[in-house]
């Protein structure tokens, strides 16, 4: 079937040429007004969507992680979700994960949002906790939670994105025990508080953020632009990947400047 002016326009080679200039403009800018250093730039994207409370999160030595530990936990979980997804070869997988595998994704909402409650109100005397939170608990309910973005989200890029997608469950229970097994390694590694493990797992949880963001505004793209179901190859995805991170780094610079300009400091909130 023959393309659409409109996607004969959108898929230019020009047009990919602006895509990522703007994309270099947006980096340039948005690097230009954060903060140093590799470290500094993740604290800068952490800014943008965490309260960053220094008692609800993991330091690394001196040094404050981008993200609070619930998302930490969060955002880790989702990264390393999509590098099993990317490792094991689904990366066609356009399915939504079997009945079993989304009860337990219920399960794992409903831990957040129990938590989630719970330590809002320990922050705040006129509410009744029902216990004591602690960083551990807001790790693992995050990280529950970032398995269940990212097993809802890539489906959905997926069957967007690729010409010839395959209908089958992106997690199946087997699935679901490796990538809990995988999640323990990981939460494992997190409280042994080794200021390396959690170096590299603070930069990765910065990396996990963008990279949801990054698909969510590349599906938006190839829908508006009728250019979705065109990948043969990772190739094709230069595009909507590059607009994509363009939006979500745009995103990430508005957030860091609006919090900045009413706060006038890097740090996270003080109750």
């Amino acid at each position: 079937m023959q393309a659409t002016p409109n996607r004969n326009f959108i898929l230019h080679p020009a047009v990919r040429i602006i895509a990522l200039i703007a994309a270099a403009v947006v980096t340039g800018f948005w690097l230009w007004n954060t903060p140093a250093g590799l470290f500094g730039k993740a604290d800068a994207v952490g800014y943008a969507f965490c309260h960053r409370i220094d008692t609800h999160s993991f330091h690394a030595g001196t040094q404050q992680l981008p993200f609070c530990a619930r998302d930490t936990g969060m955002y880790n979980g989702a990264a390393l979700g999509l590098i099993t997804i990317l490792a094991v070869g689904r990366k066609r997988y356009s399915g939504l994960p079997t009945r079993t595998v989304l009860v337990a994704f219920g399960l794992f909402v409903a831990y957040i949002a129990v938590d989630g409650v719970n330590s809002l109100a320990n922050d705040i005397p006129q509410l009744p906790a029902q216990y004591i939170p602690n960083n551990w608990l807001r790790l693992t309910s995050g990280t529950g939670m970032g398995l269940v973005m990212i097993g809802m989200i890539y489906p959905i890029f997926a069957g967007t994105f690729w010409s010839v997608p395959i209908d089958r469950p992106i997690f199946r229970l087997k699935e679901l025990g490796v990538l809990l097994a995988i999640m323990t390694v990981f939460v494992v590694l997190i409280v042994s508080n080794q200021p390396l493990v959690l170096q590299a797992f603070g930069l990765l949880s910065a990396a996990g953020v963008l990279a949801i963001l990054i698909m969510i505004y590349s599906v938006i793209f190839m829908t508006f632009s009728n250019t979705f179901n065109r990948g043969e190859s990772w190739h094709d995805a230069i595009l909507p990947l590059t607009v994509g991170y363009t939006l979500a780094i745009s995103q990430v610079f508005v957030i860091d400047m609006l919090r900045f300009s009413l706060t006038g400091t890097w740090g996270g909130f003080v109750f």
